[in-house]
């Protein structure tokens, strides 16, 4: 009867450290598998704030981008002034050789021609009539 009793006792022992060591080895599962949780979340975090940074930065270049492009959008209307201003420039200087055809002009008078024709008091549509 003890011997029985021995025996049930070291089978119930074996029973109940098998049943520990499940247990322990689910909690230790349990507790690896919230610390992976909270890695990621924290990985999931880091890489959202990486991409916020990325696009303030993108933003940020987006906006000195537009800056940069008004700035030569200013430019060109400026150069196209200039050019315009040029034309009308050459447009009188070809009249003025028309009327004086012998003459030729030097850069002092094209000069002079060019800053009197770059404010012209005629609408550039019209030709500037020169008498001879």
């Amino acid at each position: 009867k003890q011997r029985l009793s021995d025996q049930v006792t070291a089978h119930l022992a074996k029973r109940w450290e098998r049943a520990v060591a499940q247990a322990l080895k689910r909690q230790a599962e349990a507790e690896a598998q919230r610390d992976m949780a909270c890695l990621t979340a924290q990985e999931q975090q880091l890489e959202l704030d990486r991409l916020v940074r990325a696009l303030e930065d993108v933003s940020a270049q987006h906006v000195a981008a537009l800056a940069g492009k008004r700035e030569l959008e200013q430019q060109l209307e400026g150069h196209r002034q200039q050019l315009q201003d040029l034309a009308f420039s050459t447009e009188h200087a070809q009249q003025l050789e028309v009327v004086y055809p012998s003459h030729r002009f030097c850069c002092k008078c094209l000069a002079a021609l060019h800053l009197d024709c770059s404010t012209p008091t005629l609408p550039r549509t019209q030709s500037p009539q020169v008498k001879p």
